[in-house]
């Protein structure tokens, strides 16, 4: 099972052996998130096996050609856009440069380009289609467990999913389902809530993923009570979470003792992800 984040802070607190007091447990989990989005989540993503890899349907409307790019994807950047038209046929969209546009055509978009935090499909669209947007999504802020909710039961028929809620939590927040297993995917992503009551979520039946299971949780929207990295790169986390702390405490020998740690777990790290599926290599597909 996957490593929560209770679990995490006893791993941290033990190995730094940290004065009482020092940093307190949300401050932990802050200085781990910037590790996660600095360093590990990048590095990950630099593997170049798809990892974190999430899609999002746009609904693109007939004269309308700018879209923002999904506010979950890291850094804002993209992995590859789709275009499908109104024969739902699926198109690959090419990149252009925004000085090679100086035109003002419309019809069935081949290509875009970038414009702040939009995509701008080329030429405009005269018809309606979907935009799919692939991209790298960030990881969830870890937060303490106490302030998500554990799903012992599920009925998929009203929705109503019974786990525990935080007293704080109404139907103004947005929710994520967060799954107990292995890398601790986010299974389904700003979800609205009907009703929040003392034992129970009920959200629209047709938004809850087939995959959620008793043991997943209910986190707010962005949040996790999980480390958002294959359980392999857990220890890896915890280190450079020290690393940082010894840093705040001006511990420098720990510093380069942890640090001489983290990378050699690194190049073993990089060994065990860098091909996932070691039978086969990316082969291009034919042309027909």
């Amino acid at each position: 099972m996957a490593l929560d984040t209770a679990r995490f802070l006893t791993q941290v607190k033990m190995k730094a052996a940290l004065p009482t007091g020092r940093f307190t447990d949300s401050e932990i989990l802050e200085i781990a998130y910037d590790v996660l989005l600095t360093d590990v989540q990048p590095m990950i993503i630099n593997i170049r096996e798809e990892y974190y890899v999430k899609k999002t349907n746009v609904t693109v409307s007939d004269g309308y050609n700018t879209y923002p790019i999904n506010t979950r994807a890291l850094g804002l950047t993209l992995r590859e856009l789709k275009y499908i038209d109104s024969a739902s046929q699926i198109n690959n969209l090419v990149r252009l440069a925004p000085e090679d546009i100086n035109d003002s055509q419309s019809g069935k978009p081949y290509a875009f380009y970038l414009e702040g935090v939009n995509v701008i499909l080329y030429p405009t669209p005269n018809e309606s289609g979907t935009l799919v947007q692939s991209y790298f999504q960030r990881v969830s802020k870890p937060v303490e467990t106490s302030s998500c909710a554990a799903i012992t039961a599920i009925d998929t028929a009203t929705g109503i999913v019974t786990a525990t809620p935080p007293s704080t939590w109404t139907t103004s927040n947005s929710f994520d389902l967060i799954s107990r297993n292995n890398g601790n995917d986010t299974l389904a992503k700003d979800l609205t809530a009907t009703a929040v009551g003392g034992s129970s979520i009920t959200f629209t039946a047709s938004n809850l993923p087939s995959s959620l299971a008793v043991g997943d949780y209910i986190a707010l929207a962005g949040e996790s009570p999980y480390i958002q990295v294959p359980d392999e790169l857990i220890s890896y986390v915890t280190l450079l979470t020290c690393v940082d702390l010894f840093e705040s405490l001006g511990d420098q020998t720990a510093v380069q003792m942890a640090m001489a740690k983290a990378e050699k777990l690194k190049e073993g790290l990089a060994r065990t992800l860098i091909q996932r599926v070691q039978g086969e290599s990316i082969r291009m597909k034919p042309m027909i």
